[in-house]
């Protein structure tokens, strides 16, 4: 094991960010985040997975509005898989329609 003893100061430098490096490789995500989408994700998710294609991100968060406030088809659409969700996506709503999906959904599925 490298210590400060049996090293001088410039190596042992080195190799604690080579640590740093390696752990921090074996950590990091790439994560892809969103303002407001306003409950348009019917117009989200293609864009999402646009992005996705080309940097292979992690996951997704979403901030806001993220279920319609009106009717709307785009989660029997990601049902019958017309819309692909290509990656993880978690988020926080503030759309009233959120106490309403909580009811239906407690658990989170």
């Amino acid at each position: 094991m490298a210590t400060p003893q049996n090293l001088n100061y410039l190596q042992f430098l080195i190799l604690s960010s080579i640590k740093k490096i390696i752990y921090c490789s074996l950590i990091m995500k790439k994560i892809l985040l969103s303002s407001d989408p306003n409950g348009n994700l019917d117009l989200l998710l293609p864009k999402v997975t646009e992005l996705h294609n080309k940097n292979k991100f992690d996951l997704m968060l979403i901030t806001g509005s993220v279920f319609p406030s009106t009717s709307s088809t785009v989660f029997k659409l990601i049902n019958d898989g017309k819309i692909t969700v290509p990656l993880p996506i978690y988020f926080v709503d503030s759309s009233d329609m959120s106490v309403v999906w909580a009811g239906l959904y407690p658990d989170g599925h």
